[in-house]
């Protein structure tokens, strides 16, 4: 699996990352759902960087 990012792309990763992980701390999200979610997107990347980004991008939106 070969993951191309652009530089914008790692601070949106970076932030999704500190989301699903601040939102398991504070106990919104349990940790299955958590797991879940960081599979979600560590399989839409081996698919293809579009999908991993939207899928991110949608994340980030709902926490918001």
């Amino acid at each position: 699996m070969v993951l191309n990012l652009l530089e914008k792309d790692h601070h949106v990763l970076d932030k999704y990352l500190n989301a699903i992980l601040d939102a398991y701390k504070l106990g919104e999200m349990d940790q299955l759902t958590s797991r879940s979610e960081l599979a979600h997107m560590t399989a839409a990347a081996a698919r293809d960087n579009v999908g991993k980004m939207s899928h991110v991008t949608a994340v980030l939106e709902r926490r918001a």
